[in-house]
């Protein structure tokens, strides 16, 4: 039972947002992760900045939006917001339906990229995220041992 307490990704999800631009997307997350108490203010002006450097569209419909290095000293607490656009974001080149907010601690974020990297092997499985309506499904699949 600790083993996965000590797994789960501490995560909060947003379905069914309506297409913006990438900035707009980018501030979204970055003041979610801030509502939520995962980060300072400071944080969301540091992956606006990262964002105008470079894009974080990682392929297969999925951006990872993150501060600046060094901005890791924003970070109150380890956790991650995803923002679903069923509808598609122009990002980076390519369509963005999952635009994930990262505030994870170097330290930390081994747990959350073995488990992306699982998510992003599987077709299927991202097609549903990329639609569904159902939060206990993203929270299963992000969660899941």
């Amino acid at each position: 039972m600790a083993d996965k307490e000590k797994s789960a990704v501490n995560i909060s999800i947003f379905m069914g947002i309506e297409s913006v631009d990438i900035m707009a997307a980018v501030a979204k997350a970055g003041n979610y992760l801030a509502a939520g108490g995962f980060v300072e203010q400071e944080y969301v002006a540091s992956m606006i900045r990262r964002e105008k450097l470079r894009s974080t569209y990682i392929g297969r419909g999925i951006a990872i939006s993150h501060g600046m290095p060094g901005s890791e000293i924003f970070i109150q607490k380890t956790g991650i917001c995803v923002l679903q656009f069923p509808k598609g974001l122009q990002y980076g080149g390519g369509m963005v339906y999952l635009l994930i907010g990262l505030a994870i601690n170097p330290e930390e974020d081994d747990v959350f990229f073995s488990k992306l990297s699982d998510i992003l092997e599987d077709k299927v499985l991202l097609n549903k995220l990329f639609v569904t309506e159902d939060k206990k499904f993203f929270h299963d699949v992000f969660n899941q041992n």
